[in-house]
């Protein structure tokens, strides 16, 4: 009997050392994580800031494709990796613009070429205040876009704004060829074709992509340059003139970083104005 009770006493025991133990780890492991985390947010930052050295002496009167940042690349560090993404906003098409009339017909051939038909350039037109029948039961915001998402809150659909395919054509969606983040202007070295095409209604899709070919080894120092090009005259330069540079400001930077089994992402803007530059948005996850 006394055998049994001692027994049933050392049994309690090892179940409450074990629960204890693993108390133990499981707080050692969440301490370690946050220790992981914390260096996965400082590696983020120094790698933002390594990034905005670069830029800052970065002084070419053009940006292409073929520039140093147009390239991912990793970095390792100890126990993982950075890796960071850059792309300028230029390359894409402000759909802030919708709002005056001569952008508007810029939006809307944009639209016309992507098959948009779940909401109208019409009534994006009067969502960021422009004129136009509004004819939704809550009021238009009257303001410039601050985000693409709010295309979603508007109507649009899944497809149109992450890409579709049509029997056995691809259109993709405006969440990758549009943005609010750049100057309104376009950056011929960089745009897709469809952006491109969206400047003048002079331009189809044989010549745009004749652009794209052309500047992978003549970049364009000049928007009068695009004359160079086949099938490029000058009343076509008088169509992009308004809406075209070759030049970005606005970088969108994605960095990803690893230590041991934590990873974070931070995601930035950066605006490049000559030699100066600074953050005007900024997300880590």
């Amino acid at each position: 009997m006394i055998i049994l009770v001692v027994l049933g006493f050392f049994l309690i025991l090892s179940g409450v050392i074990s629960d204890e133990f693993l108390s133990v780890r499981r707080t050692e492991v969440m301490v370690r994580r946050f220790y992981l985390k914390q260096q996965v947010y400082h590696e983020a930052v120094s790698a933002l800031k390594l990034l905005s050295s670069y830029f800052r002496e970065d002084n070419a009167s053009y940006d292409t494709l073929s520039d140093l940042w147009a390239y991912p690349f990793e970095l390792p560090i100890s126990e993982g990796e950075i890796r960071i993404r850059v792309e300028d906003e230029e390359r894409y098409l402000n759909l802030n613009l919708v709002r005056t009339e001569a952008g508007f017909k810029v939006v809307r051939r944009l639209f016309e070429e992507l098959h948009i038909t779940s909401i109208s350039p019409e009534l994006l037109r009067v969502w960021v205040g422009g004129p136009g029948f509004w004819d939704r039961a809550y009021p238009p915001k009257k303001a410039p876009l601050d985000s693409l998402e709010e295309l979603l809150f508007l109507g649009l659909s899944r497809q149109d704004f992450y890409g579709k395919a049509e029997g056995f054509i691809f259109y993709p969606g405006l969440s990758s060829l549009t943005t609010v983040w750049s100057n309104g202007r376009v950056n011929l070295n960089t745009a897709p074709p469809e952006v491109i095409m969206a400047l003048s209604p002079r331009v189809n899709r044989t010549l745009a992509k004749r652009l794209v070919e052309y500047r992978r080894t003549h970049a364009l120092k000049k928007v009068e340059d695009v004359v160079l090009v086949e099938g490029f005259d000058f009343e076509i330069l008088h169509d992009l003139r308004p809406w075209a540079t070759v030049k970005s400001e606005n970088f969108r930077v994605t960095i990803e970083v690893r230590v041991g089994e934590v990873e974070g992402e931070l995601n930035a803007i950066l605006r490049r104005t000559g030699s100066d530059l600074k953050v005007v948005y900024w997300r880590f996850s």
